[in-house]
């Protein structure tokens, strides 16, 4: 039985423990969909849509500074964060992670490898999302 994603994860929030939850079983359905086990997307699609929203608007949340920071280690990793973002702007930030929501939407009209890097993206997510709400909660 699939989860009810709305309900677990109804925005965007660092401070909702789900949201590192859906981001991996977004991972995982991805997985399984290129291997052929099974085409159960609604977490991608959720997930698209959360994003889709955090980009939208006159004041988006992706221009905070923490979701910044997240989306961005997320997008390009925790290690190539600080070179990767080094001159680019909030702008340069939304751009990206709408395209990523757009992809998320539509991968599996998309190539493998287009498939992969959207499955890289949500476990970096993933473990972007739990770092900062374990340091958010125990410091």
């Amino acid at each position: 039985m699939t989860p009810d994603y709305a309900t677990l994860v109804p925005e965007f929030s660092l401070r909702n423990p789900d949201l590192p939850l859906l981001a991996i079983e977004a991972a995982i359905d991805i997985d399984n969909y290129m291997l052929g086990r099974d085409k159960e997307v609604e977490s991608v699609k959720h997930l698209a849509k959360l994003l889709k929203d955090i980009t939208r608007g006159k004041n988006p949340k992706a221009t905070r500074p923490d979701v910044q920071v997240v989306l961005g280690q997320a997008y390009c990793g925790k290690e190539s964060f600080e070179n990767f973002w080094r001159g680019k702007n909030t702008h340069d930030l939304l751009s990206h992670i709408r395209l990523v929501s757009e992809d998320l939407g539509d991968f599996p009209n998309l190539p493998v490898s287009a498939q992969e890097r959207l499955r890289d993206f949500c476990v970096g997510l993933s473990n972007s999302a739990a770092y900062h709400y374990s340091t958010y909660f125990t410091s």
